[in-house]
């Protein structure tokens, strides 16, 4: 994760660069790295969020989300006997939701406020795991795809201060 400070941005604009990844002095892979702008705030979308539930898996590693966004969990696994259970012992945003089929449901965790990154997991299927980053603002990126261990970015449409 990379915090940009709103400071840099009195006049307004965007900002991009390129993040570089080094483990033990090597270069690494870029993946799933979100990069965001502090000191901004943007209301939450009205509509869910959603993170679906297919083939035993997340369909997103990592869900960047708007500060009091609600996330749909939507079980949509082809057999419709297949059952999720959704939950994050995350602290200050813990939630669970009862076991569901696809069709039932979607589950909504309501109001995300804790800035930061969320781990969820489904109680049924111990593989599954993801995170939902809540981010303080619409003014982010995610670089999702491995790209050497470099990836360019751009976070365009930020206010003036």
């Amino acid at each position: 994760m990379l915090l940009v400070s709103s400071a840099a941005f009195a006049a307004g604009g965007s900002v991009e660069g390129t993040l570089s990844v080094t483990r033990d002095g090597a270069p690494g892979s870029v993946k799933n790295a979100l990069i965001f702008i502090e000191g901004l705030s943007s209301p939450a979308p009205k509509e869910p969020v959603k993170l679906a539930q297919t083939g035993r898996a997340f369909d997103k590693v990592v869900l960047p989300v708007i500060k009091g966004s609600t996330v749909a969990f939507a079980n949509e696994e082809p057999l419709a006997s297949i059952y999720h259970h959704v939950f994050s012992p995350f602290s200050p945003q813990k939630f669970t939701s009862p076991k569901y089929r696809p069709g039932e449901g979607p589950y909504l965790a309501k109001n995300l406020t804790h800035v930061g990154p969320i781990t969820v997991f489904c109680d049924i299927h111990k593989e599954m795991i993801s995170t939902v980053y809540v981010v303080p603002n619409a003014f982010f990126t995610l670089l999702s795809t491995a790209d050497g261990s470099k990836s360019a970015y751009k976070i365009e449409g930020i206010p003036p201060d």
